[in-house]
């Protein structure tokens, strides 16, 4: 019998693991001096994921989306992430198993196939074998952790010096649901006694609001 789904959210915790690469290790970055007051490198199309657990998805192919210019399907990313992590039904995904989809197998267009929120297609057997052919031409070389005791400078200085190449930061965070109501869309700085759900979604640049910097969340 196929469990009934009620989710909010859909992150995991991401389990440690030290082969993961650091960007700022790996590449030399700027100083949080020489970057502007604001910066974007722009928008993607935004996709509601209702109430499923498929967040992960959605960030990771939002993220995706700005350097192919195409909107990708997240139900198969999704669905190609549970074959990689062989839970198909637990809640949610972690970061690095939707990131793995990317780097192994690739994207396929929201074109390729329907668009459905339907609970089987959880499960990569409902679709085509063949987008996986499709889905080669998206694939990513690698993928990056953007993380120290300085985070939110850290994501700023990773997105400027990727702007040429338009890559987002992928965040994962204890959601809070006031949030949703948050006055002109700023997200208090205090935390608020509801404990939250893991969500996934990106951060695609920064700006100032009464001479405060807030990072744009898409």
């Amino acid at each position: 019998m196929q469990p009934e789904y009620k989710i909010y959210g859909g992150l995991t915790k991401t389990p440690k693991d030290k082969r993961d690469l650091v960007f700022g290790q790996v590449f030399k970055l700027p100083k949080i001096e020489e970057l502007p007051r604001e910066f974007s490198i722009g928008e993607t199309e935004i996709l509601d994921q209702q109430d499923t657990d498929f967040c992960s998805a959605y960030a990771t192919c939002g993220a995706s989306a700005f350097q192919e210019n195409e909107t990708l399907h997240p139900i198969w990313s999704f669905a190609v992430s549970k074959m990689i992590s062989g839970d198909l039904y637990s809640w949610g995904q972690n970061l690095r198993d939707a990131l793995k989809v990317h780097q192994k197998y690739g994207a396929i267009s929201l074109k390729s196939y329907e668009y459905s929120l339907e609970p089987k297609f959880r499960d990569i057997k409902n679709f085509p074998e063949i987008l996986f052919s499709e889905a080669v031409q998206y694939k990513k070389q690698s993928y990056f952790r953007v993380d120290s005791e300085s985070v939110f400078d850290d994501i700023k200085l990773a997105l400027w010096a990727n702007r040429n190449e338009k890559r987002a930061v992928i965040v994962g965070v204890l959601w809070r649901t006031n949030w949703l109501d948050a006055p002109n869309g700023i997200i208090p700085k205090l935390i608020t006694t509801d404990n939250g759900f893991g969500h996934a979604f990106i951060i695609t640049g920064w700006k100032e609001i009464a001479g405060e910097s807030y990072l744009i969340a898409q």
